[in-house]
């Protein structure tokens, strides 16, 4: 895999009341669009999970078949976590990140194989599923299990430090622990709601969550990622930690092209949905990823403008006089050489595939046409 992508902005993070799958959900439209980046942009997409209520939860978005078929083609990897970072604090005690994880059986902490079945037993109560089998095989296959305590140090001294250049490190956190009965402690985990850059308590296990990500993208060779967290609403720091993944840049093309939001249309039609996923398994979308991450310094007006310019360029076999020449040397390859055409044949091939050419501006072409036979 030459790109792939830690998306942390598809998980769909557990908290106490298990209302997470139903979190996720409500942010349908967003997961969809972020679904569709990952895929145009990246040969993989990998998800830090700690149950598989995120699986659930693009089953019920993409449909069980589309879903299967990211994960037969390798398009999607789960990086599992049986434990979920924790910011812990008592009234008399020091601040401090630790890991969580409720008693088993539950999704959140069991095995792998037994974390799968309980959570398509819950999605189950919700829709239909026609190949449960085949979704515990493929989600099982296409998982790596994650030892946070590995890099759980390296997190909370890189977590602190940061912390403290942040305009709300001056803020007593006590003031933000609610009624804490004396001999308590404060267990505060990262939701799917949108981070409260006022709250240290926030900004702490936010900016813990980043470091964790950041592990992971470095330790898979992510090319970019999706944070769970906007790093840039964590007032006060200015570099980020991860590698972006210049979603406007793409957005800013696909503008160009009067090509509507690609979320929206495959949460309207599932084989819409297929047709976007094939066309990213495409050697026109290999060349787009290769051009795009090449020009991915450049800002979404720059890029306009080299995809437009790129729109100019015409290969020579893709001219009517090259494509004469591609056609006449592949019949006279067959005339001459007959049955004993071996060579010549894989010439041939060669030849036909570059008269139906490969290029960065077809696979948005590719886009484009199956909008344009939608509508």
């Amino acid at each position: 895999m030459k790109y792939k992508i830690l998306a942390g902005s598809l998980t769909a993070h557990p908290n106490n009341d298990g209302t997470h799958l139903d979190n996720y959900l409500k942010n349908k439209q967003k997961i969809a669009k972020n679904i569709c980046e990952g895929l145009a942009l990246h040969d993989q997409i990998c998800i830090p999970i700690q149950d598989y209520l995120t699986a659930c939860g693009l089953i019920s978005i993409l449909g069980e078949k589309n879903t299967i078929s990211l994960l037969e083609f390798d398009q999607i990897r789960f990086l599992r976590s049986r434990h979920q970072l924790t910011f812990l604090k008592a009234r008399h005690l020091p601040k401090d990140i630790g890991l969580s994880s409720p008693i088993e059986p539950h999704p959140w902490s069991s095995p792998n194989d037994e974390s799968i079945a309980l959570a398509l037993s819950e999605l189950e109560k919700r829709i239909q599923i026609k190949n449960r089998k085949l979704l515990e095989r493929l989600l099982l296959q296409q998982t790596d299990s994650i030892d946070i305590h590995d890099c759980l140090k390296e997190i909370k001294k890189n977590t602190f430090k940061t912390f403290r250049h942040t305009s709300v490190a001056s803020k007593p956190i006590n003031n933000f622990l609610g009624d804490t009965p004396t001999g308590h402690v404060q267990a505060t985990t990262l939701g799917n709601d949108p981070l409260d850059v006022n709250n240290p308590i926030k900004v702490i296990i936010g900016l813990a969550t980043v470091f964790y990500e950041t592990h992971l993208l470095n330790k898979y060779n992510c090319s970019s990622s999706s944070s769970t967290v906007d790093f840039n609403n964590l007032i006060g720091l200015t570099t980020p930690l991860c590698i972006p993944s210049k979603s406007e840049n793409l957005w800013a093309i696909t503008e160009l092209h009067k090509i509507p939001d690609l979320g929206e249309i495959i949460l309207q039609d599932n084989d819409y949905c297929q047709k976007v996923i094939e066309i990213t398994r495409s050697s026109n979308a290999t060349q787009f990823r290769e051009w795009f991450h090449n020009n991915k310094n450049l800002s979404a007006k720059e890029i306009q403008q080299e995809f437009v310019c790129l729109m100019d360029k015409e290969p020579w076999f893709k001219s009517s006089i090259g494509s004469v020449i591609c056609w006449g040397t592949v019949t006279l390859a067959g005339a001459v050489y007959g049955p004993l055409a071996g060579i010549p044949l894989g010439l041939a091939n060669k030849l036909l595939g570059m008269v139906n050419g490969q290029s960065p501006k077809y696979f948005i072409s590719e886009l484009k046409k199956a909008v344009t036979h939608k509508q």
